[in-house]
């Protein structure tokens, strides 16, 4: 089973869209958690962990498969679209 992992925040929306469509599929996952204080993100040790793992990225979440940056809740949309999902989150390595 593929190690999933979820750079996220409880009160980001982008965060549960891309956490329901994980649920939706099924899949466990880690969530790490990221502070959201009025938009703002302080630089905790996971903040700067993601941003480090996925290039420079900033928003959340970020998501990751098996230590691979795949994206943010965009990136799994269009994944879901495209019917390329269950693949990159390594479903059928079971």
């Amino acid at each position: 089973m593929p190690k999933i992992e979820i750079y996220s925040s409880r009160l980001c929306p982008y965060c549960w869209l891309a956490r329901f469509l994980l649920n939706k599929k099924g899949v466990s996952y880690t969530i790490k958690g990221v502070p959201l204080i009025l938009g703002w993100k302080p630089p905790t040790r996971n903040y700067r962990e993601m941003v480090e793992r996925s290039g420079g990225q900033t928003t959340i979440p970020q998501i990751f498969v098996d230590g691979e940056y795949i994206g943010d809740e965009d990136t799994l949309q269009e994944l879901e679209q495209k019917g390329e999902l269950e693949r990159v989150l390594k479903m059928d390595a079971a």
